[in-house]
């Protein structure tokens, strides 16, 4: 009871507050075919902090899925828009938040995702966005870079898409 009470009284500032990054994910126009072949399809991404804590810096990447195809695969990006400055993109795969995100927060922005030629035209194809992500980093806990209250929804819901012809 006494080393109860001491505890306590020593350490009163002891928090279990964390944040928890949710995603959303729509798509944001009709799929296009490139002149290369490849495919575009505008989307939509909206991360919140839906935790008790503030969140730190993290990434965020898009993956796809397709019948032919199997597994998820990481897909590249075209172009980045944000109203509110919230997202810088890190080179062709990531986007990254460039500031924290407070309890209750939320950052949307636009962006493409380019899909192989590969391909077949006139078909769906599966895709979604996965906040606080670890993909192309080595050596991260399995947190990644933020240690939420709920790890399992920084995946958000697939969208389909139907690729022209």
């Amino acid at each position: 009871m006494l080393r109860t009470f001491i505890f306590v009284l020593l350490f009163p500032v002891l928090s279990f507050a964390q944040a928890d990054i949710v995603s959303r994910l729509q798509t944001n126009g009709v799929a296009t075919k490139l002149p290369s072949g490849e495919y575009l399809v505008p989307v939509r991404a909206s991360v919140r902090n839906a935790g008790n804590d503030i969140a730190g810096r993290f990434k965020i990447h898009f993956e796809w899925s397709h019948p032919t195809v199997s597994g998820t695969k990481l897909t590249t990006l075209r172009g980045l828009t944000s109203t509110d400055a919230a997202f810088v993109a890190d080179g062709a795969f990531y986007v990254w938040t460039n500031r924290a995100m407070f309890v209750g927060n939320s950052f949307s922005f636009n962006t493409s995702v380019v899909l192989p030629k590969t391909l077949p035209g006139k078909t769906r194809v599966s895709i979604r966005a996965v906040a606080d992500s670890c993909s192309g980093d080595e050596l991260m806990p399995f947190f990644c870079r933020i240690d939420e209250l709920r790890e399992d929804n920084n995946r958000s819901e697939m969208v389909t898409a139907t690729l022209p012809l």
